[in-house]
């Protein structure tokens, strides 16, 4: 009977304990669902965040970038180096260095070397207005070498000019090669349109909180971002997936990117970023981009946009559109001037005439008018006498054989 008793004591005694821990148990999943209902609900739009990367990385007006480029496809690998100098603040003014190490050029359709091996160019933007210079000297088989090209002109009539023409501010905004540097804008990745399917969620990464925003572009490629609003909304990372619709290939791109913090303006900019794309899980592309210098602490020095800083070769012609003058211009190493054509040579007499010419040769020509009329008189008095001396008798004077006789 005790036991009895006893058994059912503890069995109540279970049932309640257990009551109170699914109670409990349902309290806590209760409050983290509330939890995390609460930390979505206090996520901001993604949208924003998107935006508020974008005004951060236009909020830099000027500075001076140096970069280093190394690339790699199936095809080929490439090497570059940049210098960028740009001041926004009133105006597009921009100055790009390029280096290309041991480019493939061609000239005519036909292979072309530089020599020295590296190829430079050097092109300013002020406004509308672009100053371009490359001091290559190009080697073609069978052809004299080609010296560099100095042109001035504008960009509304040399639209071509704007393939040229790369933004620094594009370093770190666009999950891809430095290719796009040279055709898109700040938005042209975040806030394009088209995009949708907007998801948010708090995502840590490399030791720094973000936000993690999901999306579909406009062009159908799934991305994953993670943008760090404490890193001055600093994009950090991208994944995408995207599948070509008639070959059914899978392209994935894996893009990073580590920022660095210039306290002293309060900027956060890329300090190295690497891209990779695979094609079905192989190896497609990749590139490295390294900012190996970065100064926004002033204005570039307003020289560095003038046609005296791209250290033009003297003599060298310069193209400009609209034309200069009827033969150019060319630079003279301190200034442009005019092109003056040679003036035609000048033969030179063989005997140097006197002032007195005309006098000396009047009396040259009676003199020999003179001579040639005494000549005249000579040579008839001969021919007379010729004439008359056969028909003449010979005589007995003695002294005089062909005399007559007294």
């Amino acid at each position: 009977m005790y036991n009895a008793v006893r058994a059912a004591c503890l069995i109540c005694a279970t049932f309640m304990a257990l009551t109170g821990l699914t109670q409990r148990t349902i309290s806590v999943q209760s409050n983290a669902s509330a939890a995390g209902a609460n930390e979505k609900a206090d996520l901001p739009d993604p949208r924003d965040v998107e935006q508020n990367a974008v005004a951060a990385r236009r909020a830099i007006r000027f500075g001076r970038l140096e970069i280093s480029v190394s690339s790699k496809n199936e095809k080929r690998e490439t090497a570059l180096a940049v210098h960028f100098e740009f001041d926004y603040r009133t105006s597009r003014k921009l100055r790009i260095d390029t280096t290309r190490k041991n480019p493939r050029i061609h000239s005519g359709g036909r292979p072309a070397t530089v020599k020295g091996g590296d190829s430079i160019e050097r092109l300013v933007i002020d406004g509308e207005r672009y100053l371009y210079y490359s001091p290559d000297v190009l080697s073609v088989a069978g052809t004299p070498d080609r010296e560099g090209a100095a042109e001035i002109g504008t960009l509304s009539e040399q639209p071509s000019m704007e393939l040229l023409i790369m933004n620094p501010l594009l370093l770190g905004m666009i999950p891809d090669g430095t290719g796009v540097l040279f055709q898109e804008t700040i938005e042209g990745f975040l806030t394009a349109p088209g995009r949708r399917d907007f998801t948010i969620e708090s995502a840590t990464l490399n030791n720094a909180r973000c936000y993690q925003v999901d999306c579909i572009t406009g062009n159908g490629l799934e991305v994953r971002e993670w943008i760090a609003p404490e890193r001055g909304y600093s994009l950090l990372k991208v994944h995408g997936r995207r599948i070509v619709e008639e070959s059914h290939k899978v392209f994935e791109i894996d893009w990073n990117c580590r920022v660095k913090h210039y306290p002293k303006q309060q900027v956060w900019f890329p300090e190295e970023i690497t891209n990779r794309v695979t094609e079905d899980g192989m190896p497609y592309e990749s590139e490295q981009i390294v900012i190996t210098n970065a100064d926004f602490s002033m204005p570039p020095d307003p020289a560095t946009f003038e046609l005296k800083s791209l250290d033009i070769r003297p003599g060298a012609g310069i193209s400009e559109d609209p034309p200069h003058g009827k033969y150019g211009r060319r630079w003279n190493g301190k200034e442009l001037e005019e092109i003056v054509p040679p003036k035609p040579a000048v033969r030179k007499p063989l005997l140097v005439q006197p002032k007195n010419h005309g006098r000396i040769w009047l009396f040259v020509s009676c003199g020999c008018a003179g001579l040639a009329l005494l000549c005249a008189l000579l040579a008839r008095r001969r021919a007379a006498t010729r004439t008359a001396s056969p028909t003449e008798p010979a005589g007995d004077n003695p002294e005089n054989p062909r005399a007559p006789p007294p």
